[in-house]
């Protein structure tokens, strides 16, 4: 009988970790990319992993904060110099 409970211990011991095996794999995945074992979206592209992506929106974002300094840089350098009332009719 203690064999019994033992037994069936063990067994719940390894559902627990093999579903939390399969979940850490899956996190992996997602984080990561799989190596190529993901299938192609309707595009025919596979997905890409989230640091791939988090890397991608990181780029995008600093070139868009970039772009705003040099366009707020030229607007302050604009407002400094005195207008003619020709350049003023141009920029209007």
């Amino acid at each position: 009988m203690k064999d019994h409970f033992v037994n069936e211990d063990l067994e719940r011991e390894n559902e627990f970790f093999n579903t939390m095996s399969s979940k850490l794999a899956e996190c992996d995945r997602d984080t990561n990319g799989d190596r190529g074992e993901r299938l192609p979206d309707e595009k025919g592209e596979r997905p890409k992993p989230l640091q791939v992506q988090k890397k991608a929106i990181i780029a995008s974002i600093n070139k868009m904060v970039n772009l705003f300094n040099e366009n707020n840089k030229l607007i302050k350098e604009a407002n400094k110099v005195p207008k003619t009332e020709k350049e003023m009719g141009d920029l209007i």
